[in-house]
């Protein structure tokens, strides 16, 4: 008779449970390969199989170059990266086990299981492999996937930053637009570019973006300021104060910085010093909210590859505002087109001495000879004080739009106007050929100056005006000239004992006199009429002072 059958089936054996065991583990990890939605959720998606599989209480997939998970070390890690088999170790409470993962014959990261019961045995360590043999070829492929979209990712910001680069919208809007694509790119919440100011010591907010938002759009939108500075972080003042620390640190570290510890709603903030020519003017920073993943290495990368392209492209036109805005109004607008040409690397021009001068070293106080003229009106003072204050701006406005004029056109400098004084230079910002032609461009100016006054107070003589002449003092000799004063205020001007002895000259001249000093004398004898007077002792010069006067036309 033949046995009867068990009504139970037979338990399976030890190595068909393990296979059972190792299918049930590559069938999970297809189904998360399959469900996942780029590379982060692929990584915690197959750790978390991982984990459940062997009953670990902790499992990360760890690829090189990111920060190693705090349960470990990293010597470990470096340990299990050199083997082909699983790694484990550790002692009571924590033990691990570390398996590489491979891309051909390099090791690009880690699966790490950790767990406080006990050590790992063979048959995890089995299961393990199994995993480790289906998640290298996904991982690999998922790599493949991700450097490519991420590298199409960086091109495309590329290319739009170019096209805006490209465009003739102000300077101010496309860094809005810059701002804009930044932030989308590393999906933060709100982007910000500070720039150093003109003399470099301040970052001041120039571009900020709220999910796509500018700040200069919402400046637009007054009705509704009340609450947009409740509901969006450009309108906040303690964000604005955060993103002034946050970028501070990153232009005084010099590269690109990330953080995680940041107040309350903020996750992580990310920036990279702006460059030109090897000079940080600024910085770029992102900011993402508690709703977004913070900063990773991934990000670093983007972030870094995108600003090293776009650095020289968009902020050279920063150098040359910031030529425009310290020149424009002192001297002809051809000189600040040579000063922008250099600015923007089109040349560099020899000073007098074969002296190689950039755009950046103009602003920069420095030794030079250089000729001064000084003009003011005779008698304005006592004029001024029995007239009106309507009357005497009214005058005052005229004679000095006409002087600066003629200084402009004869290629001077307007240095400043004090009350009724026209203070120039000649031979900066840019140089000239040598230091005769700067001492005759002077006088040629002067000259054209009185002219212009005398046809002037004829026009007022005809209003009922009083008719005033000017007196002029022109000096040449070895000055400071650049960007002085202090870090609130600052003007590109001269100073030194040769101007001050011009400024004595025109206080000496009478009602249509130019009078030069002896070096000036020296350089434009020849070139025109000069008549020798006697000594003259002025005012803070121990002694006489020998003067020459430029005789009528």
């Amino acid at each position: 008779m033949r046995a009867q059958s068990s009504a139970y089936p037979k338990p399976p054996s030890p190595r068909r449970a393990d296979l059972v065991r190792e299918l049930a583990l590559v069938r999970a990890l297809d189904e998360a390969r399959d469900a996942s939605r780029g590379m982060r959720d692929l990584l915690s998606r197959c750790a978390s199989v991982l984990q459940h599989s062997v009953a670990a209480e902790g499992c990360a997939l760890w690829l090189d170059g990111e920060a190693v998970p705090p349960w470990l070390e990293e010597r470990d890690l470096r340990a299990a990266l050199a083997r082909r088999e699983p790694l484990t170790g550790g002692s009571d409470g924590a033990y691990w086990l570390i398996t590489p993962l491979r891309r051909g014959e390099r090791a690009i990261g880690a699966i790490a299981l950790v767990d406080s019961n006990a050590p790992f045995d063979g048959d995890e360590r089995r299961l393990v492999r199994a995993a480790v043999a289906q998640t290298d070829s996904a991982l690999a492929h998922a790599l493949d996937h991700h450097e490519l979209r991420r590298r199409r990712r960086e091109l495309e910001t590329i290319h739009r930053i170019d096209r805006i680069r490209d465009s003739s919208a102000p300077f101010g809007d496309k860094l809005d637009a810059i701002c804009a694509q930044l932030g989308d790119l590393l999906g933060a919440e709100v982007g910000f570019v500070m720039l150093f100011d003109l003399a470099g010591r301040e970052l001041e907010r120039h571009a900020v973006t709220h999910r796509g938002r500018s700040s200069r759009n919402q400046t637009r939108e007054a009705g509704r300021a009340a609450h947009a500075a409740q509901s969006d972080p450009t309108n906040d003042p303690d964000f604005h104060a955060l993103a002034h620390r946050l970028a501070r640190d990153t232009a005084n570290a010099g590269r690109l910085t990330r953080t995680d510890d940041l107040p309350a709603p903020w996750l992580g903030y990310a920036g990279v010093p702006l460059l030109l020519r090897e000079e940080i003017i600024g910085v770029f920073g992102a900011v993402r909210g508690a709703e977004n993943p913070a900063f990773d290495d991934e990000d670093e990368a983007l972030l870094q590859a995108v600003a090293e392209q776009m650095d020289t492209a968009i902020f050279e036109n920063r150098e040359k505002l910031r030529v425009r805005e310290m020149f424009g109004r002192y001297v002809h607008p051809h000189v600040v087109t040579q000063l922008i040409e250099r600015a923007g690397g089109a040349g560099r021009a020899g000073g007098m001495g074969g002296t190689d001068i950039q755009a950046e070293d103009v602003l920069c106080p420095r030794r030079d000879t250089l000729t001064v003229l000084f003009s003011d009106i005779r008698g304005f003072t006592a004029m001024s004080e029995s007239r009106d204050a309507q009357f005497v701006v009214a005058l005052l406005d005229e004679h000095l739009d006409a002087m600066a004029e003629v200084v402009l056109d004869g290629g001077g400098t307007v240095d400043k106007f004090v009350g009724d004084e026209v203070m120039a230079i000649f031979g900066a910002p840019l140089p000239m050929a040598s230091h005769k032609q700067q001492a005759l461009q002077a006088v040629r100016v002067a000259q054209a100056m009185q002219r212009r006054q005398i046809a002037l107070a004829k026009e007022w003589e005809a209003r009922g005006w009083p008719s005033l002449e000017i007196g002029i003092g022109i000096n040449i000799g070895p000055m400071m000239v650049g960007n002085i004063g202090s870090e609130r205020m600052s003007n590109y001007t001269v100073i030194g004992s040769a101007v001050n002895l011009g400024a004595r000259l025109c206080g000496a001249a009478g009602g249509g006199q130019i009078l030069l000093s002896c070096d000036a004398a020296a350089l434009v004898d020849g070139e025109v009429p000069l008549l020798a007077l006697e000594p003259l002792s002025l005012k803070g010069i121990p002694e006489p002072v020998s003067v020459f006067e430029v005789a009528g036309e």
